[in-house]
């Protein structure tokens, strides 16, 4: 694991039913309630389209490895535990340059040693 951000955009569109075509996988997509937003202090309902940041940390539930007739395949479930949310920043360049350098590992690792 690297604890770089990376652009999860794959190579082709992803088609799905009454959705125009989207390059990220369904899987990736994440549903917060009001009752979720309110845990996180969004008291205002966000627009689509909107971008906020968010952290996440968790905890590995599934794994699965397999090969098929379309060739091998695997994936990752993850339950997610704890997370924050927060509007974009105006001047995120410097944020963004730290949380790829190991900002979000650093701050995963404290937030789970406050848990214990």
């Amino acid at each position: 694991m690297t604890g770089d951000i990376v652009d999860m955009a794959r190579d082709k569109d992803f088609q799905y039913v009454d959705c125009p075509p989207n390059p990220y996988p369904y899987g990736l997509r994440i549903t917060l309630t009001k009752e979720d937003l309110a845990k996180l202090g969004v008291d205002e309902m966000p627009e689509c389209g909107d971008e906020v940041a968010f952290y996440v940390c968790g905890c590995v539930v599934s794994t699965e490895e397999r090969e098929d007739e379309y060739g091998e395949t695997g994936c990752v479930g993850i339950q997610i535990k704890q997370m924050s949310i927060e509007e974009l920043p105006e001047a995120e360049e410097e944020e963004r340059a730290d949380a790829v350098k190991g900002g979000f590992r650093g701050a995963a690792k404290t937030l789970y040693k406050n848990q214990e």
